[in-house]
């Protein structure tokens, strides 16, 4: 993957706060998040813009304490699939107008559903990640992260993390160019 696709799989998907479905500049560095996870770099990446209502992401816990050894990512199996697309990472049908290719809009109007392109069609799973659920996955006997985390970090080149000392931090990950904070899932 390149360093643009890397930063553009770490965007949140759909509506998210302050525009992070694409990634910002600040403070001399370009970010990307959905909220769970941040990817940073000081390279200037595609679509990447200063966006001052971004959150500060240098108080987020880059520095906290982490384990000096890193953890390996786990192998993830079968039992770690979604079932809402059967781990294919996509819909058959579109969930946004249930295959129809029409939406109504809050004025009761007909219009062609946006998501599908009013194909009908399903597209991106929005409850996993590549087929990965969104169900935690046993890193230590105190942290965990989901199935789609891991699938998301080995995707970008990343085989490894460093834990937080306290179960409740982040955990720091390296990447080729990169580095990021990805969070204890608490399900």
């Amino acid at each position: 993957m390149t360093i643009d696709e890397i930063f553009a799989s770490f965007c949140a998907r759909g509506i998210g706060r302050y525009a992070m479905d694409v990634p910002f500049r600040r403070c001399g560095f370009t970010y990307a998040t959905d909220d769970r996870a941040c990817v940073r770099t000081t390279q200037i990446v595609q679509g990447a813009a200063e966006h001052q209502k971004a959150p500060d992401p240098r108080a987020i816990g880059w520095h906290d304490a982490r384990d000096e050894e890193v953890t390996p990512l786990p192998e993830l199996t079968v039992e770690h699939m979604c079932k809402n697309c059967k781990g294919t990472g996509r819909y058959e049908t579109c969930p946004d107008c249930n295959g129809t290719g029409q939406q109504e809009c809050d004025l009761g109007h007909e219009h062609d559903c946006p998501d599908c392109g009013a194909s009908g069609q399903g597209g991106v799973c929005a409850e996993c990640y590549r087929g990965y659920a969104q169900v935690g996955v046993t890193i230590r006997s105190d942290y965990r992260l989901t199935a789609g985390q891991i699938a998301r970090l080995r995707d970008a080149g990343v085989t490894a993390v460093r834990l937080p000392t306290e179960a409740h931090g982040p955990a720091y990950f390296s990447g080729d160019g990169f580095d990021g904070l990805v969070v204890q899932f608490m399900g």
